[in-house]
């Protein structure tokens, strides 16, 4: 009788679907890569920066590079553990996730031009993420 009461208790382990763990692992691949790129960004920046002021014409001030580095490794950051998360079938994560990305794309707004193609583009990713989360509920 405790033995069935105790199996009872425990919670149980439910399927993750395949495609949703195929999309899992490749978030946890390409924000692992940005995290990596970032990092290494970090520690060449002086290189980096003379670069593109040479070759792109962008005279931004430094600290400007700086505040994109940083904001991007907290941000991308953030989507890892929101991807984290939803692996472990947190609801939590996939809010991280989704304020990552959404941030990501204001950052990329404000420090670069984007065509009309980036943002039709931001505008669609986030009635899918919209989408999601309706379906959630």
């Amino acid at each position: 009788m405790k033995d069935e009461i105790h199996q009872d208790t425990q919670p149980h382990m439910t399927q993750k679907p395949i495609f949703f763990s195929l999309l899992c692992v490749a978030s946890f691949v390409y924000n692992g890569l940005i995290i990596l790129l970032l990092l290494t960004a970090f520690f060449f920046q002086a290189y980096l920066i003379e670069m593109i002021r040479e070759y792109a014409n962008y005279q931004a001030p430094e600290t400007s590079f700086y505040v994109f580095l940083i904001s991007g490794l907290l941000l991308v950051g953030l989507a890892f553990y929101g991807v984290l998360k939803m692996w472990q079938l947190k609801k939590a994560g996939f809010y991280f996730f989704l304020l990552s990305n959404v941030l990501v794309m204001i950052l990329l707004q404000l420090f670069f031009t984007l065509s009309l193609w980036h943002l039709v583009s931001t505008i669609l990713i986030l009635f899918l993420f919209w989408i999601y989360a309706k379906r959630m509920k």
